[in-house]
């Protein structure tokens, strides 16, 4: 009997470890229709507190630059911690209320504009790297 409990409780495990991820599209933070503009920025130094960060480019065609995003193909990570590292290169999502989103392939943060607090998501979202830095190439070496 010990031994069938035991046989169970691994199956179980395995199996939640072999779900551990999950493919999906992009959760926005907020409605897309509230994006108010969209941005590539180099997210200087994070302490989690506040993000230093620097524009890079700004998006003129959001349609277009929202239709390649979401060919990003997204992972929700329930096993492993990722985050937004110093110098990295992330996409800004700017929301009508002055709330915003800063994304990479490694991590998320969210700043709430009302209450003047940044929020980082660690290990939320993942994306594949290569097809990442293929979007930002295409943007900001000017392929659009």
């Amino acid at each position: 009997m010990l031994k069938r409990k035991l046989v169970c409780c691994f199956s179980s495990l395995c199996l939640l470890f072999c779900m551990g991820c999950k493919k999906h599209e992009f959760y926005y933070m907020q409605n897309k229709e509230d994006i108010e503009s969209i941005a590539i920025v180099q997210v200087l130094t994070t302490d989690y507190t506040q993000f230093e960060i620097v524009p890079l480019l700004l998006i003129e065609d959001q349609e277009a630059f929202l239709s390649d995003f979401s060919k990003l193909n997204w992972t929700t990570v329930f096993s492993y911690s990722y985050e937004i590292k110093d110098g990295s290169i992330a996409i800004k999502f700017q929301y009508s209320n002055g709330n915003y989103e800063l994304v990479t392939n490694t991590g998320m943060a969210k700043y709430y504009h009302a209450e003047n607090r940044y929020s980082p998501i660690s290990g939320d979202h993942i994306c594949d790297e290569e097809e990442y830095q293929q979007l930002l190439a295409k943007y900001l070496e000017g392929e659009t």
